[in-house]
């Protein structure tokens, strides 16, 4: 159990030094670059692409971006969607962009930023 607890504070540790907040369409250039480095796009081809409705002004509030100083460490965004499903008009969320730098995976970062988005 001791592990555990210990393991649990350093990642609330590395949490509470994090920001995490929406996208400003200032940030999202350097949100592109983060997804496309971490899902390995290569010029000319662009997360922002083949994504491109994550990237609207009206999407940009279901954004999060985890911040470490000047530096993203994880995303996750929300897309609302309705689906028909035996004739009836379905509201559903689909969850995307989820990426974590790879210095920073292990440490919970995706689940804090999904559990924020759920609210």
């Amino acid at each position: 159990m001791a592990c555990i607890r210990h393991f649990d504070s350093a990642i609330l540790n590395v949490m509470s030094d994090l920001n995490v907040r929406a996208c400003s369409p200032q940030e999202i250039d350097s949100w592109c670059e983060f997804l496309n480095r971490n899902f390995g796009y290569e010029a000319p081809d662009s997360y922002a692409v083949d994504f491109a409705p994550l990237f609207t002004q009206a999407a940009l509030p279901r954004s999060r971006l985890a911040w470490d100083g000047t530096r993203i460490v994880s995303s996750a965004t929300l897309y609302p969607v309705t689906a028909i499903i035996k004739g009836i008009e379905v509201r559903l969320g689909v969850i995307g962009a989820v990426a974590t730098d790879e210095a920073s995976r292990g440490l919970g970062l995706s689940t804090k930023i999904i559990d924020e988005l759920e609210q």
